[in-house]
């Protein structure tokens, strides 16, 4: 029963009636009349919005661009080392067959310098000993502790010493040990047409050296020497090779006073197939016609160059396809073309320094596993 209900009971009719007239209900049963506002009603929430089915197939997404390659770095920079103009020998004092001295060149002709065109003949060839420090110098005009002219005393037909002399001059050596500090320094000196009793068109004197002597780092002889070029190698006496490079002009590469054995399996009258920078063998002081009794030069190389076969046009200057080959090879890594601290004695088999061949050619054989493997 509500309220207006319990209200009506208690009270008389009129006062219900009354009453039910104030709040909008009709007499019978007490009910809202026809005219009053039905009581609100509670409306359901709407129902939100569905959600939107994801897309099953995402949009493609553009990849990150390539990185952009690194340029190109090219050859290093060329070594820059001190070394002279071509054609300038070293001097020494000449004296002349009737007793008097001057102060000329090394060449045998007193007023010639040696060959100064700077054309570079072998312009791709590989530096023939294969690391640095070098020094293409002179073995006569700087200290040997050999005779004290060149030529040097000899021996009559009656074995009496006599002095020996090349156009009426002979020329004044330095005194002292092979391993002088000088020796293995810079600069570089021209040797091409140093006074040699050799025939050499290209010389004012038509004599001349037809090769550039080269002194290794250190008066050692653990020093390799490797092909400057890809070609043939061929055995042209017990210390010298002749290789004759696989290129249009038939150059030829010639080495004297190597040391036996070769590094390589070449036999007299045989020949093989070599590759640019491959070892050839290892440096001497042997000089070819002394083999195998005494060592009576320098440790070095003599390097001569050729064009279509040796003898047939002359040889070729060196010196200034060494400069530049020397020059490629030190801008590689110029610290190996620092001098030494240490020369050693230029005794053999080692000089007083290491390693020794054995550990080299180990070193050798290492590293031509490594590149195998790769």
């Amino acid at each position: 029963m509500n309220m207006f209900a319990r209200l009506a009971i208690a009270m008389p009719v009129s006062a219900a009636l009354s009453l039910g007239a104030l709040f909008g209900l009709d007499q019978a049963g007490l009910s809202p009349g026809p005219d009053s506002d039905p009581p609100p009603i509670d409306s359901p929430d709407p129902e939100p919005d569905p959600e939107p089915d994801p897309d099953p197939t995402p949009p493609p997404v553009d990849p990150e661009p390539d990185p952009e390659p690194e340029p190109d770095p090219g050859p290093p920079e060329p070594l820059d080392f001190d070394h002279a103009a071509p054609g300038d020998l070293l001097d020494t004092t000449i004296e002349f067959e009737d007793g008097s001295p001057d102060q000329e060149g090394s060449s045998a002709h007193l007023a010639d310098e040696g060959y100064t065109d700077p054309q570079v003949f072998a312009p791709d060839m590989r530096f023939p000993l294969r690391s640095g420090p070098a020094y293409a110098n002179s073995q006569i005009m700087l200290p040997t502790r050999g005779a004290a002219y060149y030529p040097s005393r000899s021996r009559d037909a009656d074995d009496t010493i006599v002095d020996v002399w090349l156009d009426g001059v002979r020329y004044e050596r330095p005194w002292g040990d092979q391993n002088a500090p000088q020796n293995f320094a810079y600069p570089w000196f021209d040797n091409f047409c140093e006074v040699r009793y050799s025939g050499n068109a290209r010389c004012g004197s038509g004599r001349g050296h037809q090769g550039q002597d080269i002194r290794p780092g250190s008066c050692t002889h653990n020093h390799i020497v490797v092909a400057a070029a890809d070609g043939e190698l061929e055995t042209l006496s017990p210390l010298s090779v002749d290789l004759y490079a696989d290129d249009e002009a038939g150059t030829v590469y010639r080495y004297l006073h190597l040391d036996r054995p070769l590094l390589v399996d070449l036999e007299p009258g045989e020949t093989i197939e070599v590759t640019k920078g491959q070892p050839i063998g290892f440096l001497s002081n042997i000089s070819d016609n002394e083999y195998p009794i005494t060592r009576l030069t320098t440790v070095h190389l003599h390097f001569e160059i050729w064009a279509g076969s040796p003898g047939g046009s002359g040889p070729l200057p060196p010196y200034t396809s060494l400069v530049e080959s020397y020059r490629r090879l030190g801008g590689e890594n110029p610290l190996n073309h620092e001098p030494l601290d240490q020369i050693g004695t230029c005794s053999y088999p080692d000089g007083g320094l290491g390693p020794t061949r054995a550990e080299v050619i180990a070193a050798l054989e290492a590293e031509s596993v490594e590149t195998e493997g790769e």
